[in-house]
Formats: C-alpha cells, sequence, structure tokens
C-alpha cells in the first residue's frame, strides 16, 4: 500500500510540473505572438516617417542628377585637381 501511494504521489507530481511546464510554453507563445504584433504595428506606424526622413536624407546627400554627365565617374561631385598642379 505505502509503494501504491507513493506512486501516486510522484504521478501527482509529475502531472503538476508537467501541467505547469505547459502552461509556462502557452505564456512564452502568447508574449511572442503579442510582441511580433506589437513590432509588425509599430513598423506600420513609422513606415511613412521613415520614407520622409529617407527621402529627405537622400534629398541632402544626393547630388542632382540634372545637369551631370554620362560615362564613367558619372555622379561623382567634389572639386578635381590636376595632380602636380601648385
Amino acid at each position: 500500500m505505502a509503494l501504491d501511494e507513493e506512486i501516486e504521489k510522484a504521478r501527482v507530481e509529475r502531472d503538476a510540473q508537467d501541467a505547469e511546464q505547459r502552461e509556462k510554453q502557452r505564456r512564452q507563445e502568447r508574449t511572442q505572438e503579442r510582441l511580433l504584433e506589437l513590432a509588425a504595428d509599430a513598423a506600420k506606424r513609422l513606415a511613412p516617417y521613415a520614407r520622409r526622413e529617407t527621402a529627405q536624407y537622400l534629398h541632402v546627400v544626393q547630388p542632382s542628377p540634372v545637369g551631370t554627365v554620362t560615362g564613367p565617374g558619372a555622379g561623382r561631385t567634389g572639386r578635381r585637381t590636376v595632380s602636380g598642379a601648385g
């Protein structure tokens, strides 16, 4: 009888641990899903600002294509110097 009681006690304890582990896993999955939802929402909300900031940055950094030459070296900016001049 004592052996049966010990076995049952161990079984109940193991079942409780398994249930706790399953609940912990479910909570982690729900948390992960919620984080992904929040990240997607944040990306969606910030997209217009990112596009505007990128457009402003590119407008300032990239030279205007109007009046540039084509061919090798096209699009290079800056002062060109002749070597040996001085």
